[in-house]
């Protein structure tokens, strides 16, 4: 069986990584551009990396799937706790009230948060936590919730810990409030690349 070793194979091309979330959208490099430049943006970035560590197969614009599926499980949580911190909310606008609670739900799960239960945690949090295990799980304990993106996410630094991939260097293109999203602060920590730099922009207001 072949190792995920591109450090070790010499013929393997080693990227440098140009880093913007701007960089999901076009991207014109200079005509001298040489090769070896990768002018990536997050959603493009977790496509690459799938691609190198195996975990393709993905499909996108699934975001209104996975809103209904969540809808879908609060509705049963109300049903058995109706005074639920969301209810009114949800009763109000259903599909907009499961959108924002699956973000958060992303979020925690970018975060780390690992949504398992704690009677230490924060009662809204212990909700979340029920939402997920009791009406998201099948029985083999496996998520029935179609992968978003903080899904993906996940696989990509559980991978990153015994596979590599061909980035050698990583140009971070963002100013100093973007600059510690969790896209540069965990993904680039798995890449273990062997240099790492911040460029900041700063733009005066007119």
């Amino acid at each position: 069986m072949l190792a995920f070793c591109f450090k070790n194979l010499p013929f393997i091309m080693r990227y440098t990584l140009f880093f913007g979330q701007n960089y999901d959208n076009c991207v014109f490099p200079r005509p001298d551009t040489e090769g070896g430049h990768l002018y990536l943006g997050a959603k493009s970035l977790l496509r690459w990396l799938e691609l190198h560590l195996g975990l393709t197969g993905h499909t996108e614009r699934i975001e209104h799937i996975r809103v209904e599926q969540y809808r879908q499980a609060m509705r049963r949580y109300i049903n058995e706790y109706p005074t639920v911190f969301f209810q009114k909310s949800f009763e109000a606008d259903q599909l907009a009230c499961a959108e924002a609670l699956l973000k958060r739900r992303d979020e925690l799960l970018l975060a780390g948060f690992d949504f398992k239960y704690n009677e230490k945690l924060p009662f809204r949090l212990q909700v979340l936590v029920a939402i997920e295990q009791r009406f998201l799980l099948n029985e083999e304990g496996v998520s029935k919730l179609i992968a978003g993106e903080a899904d993906r996410f996940e696989k990509v630094l559980v991978a990153l810990q015994h596979k590599t991939v061909p980035i050698e260097q990583v140009v971070v293109n963002e100013s100093t409030e973007k600059s510690g999203q969790f896209i540069s602060d965990k993904i680039f920590k798995g890449l273990k690349v062997g240099m790492f730099y911040i460029w900041v922009f700063k733009f005066r207001k007119l």
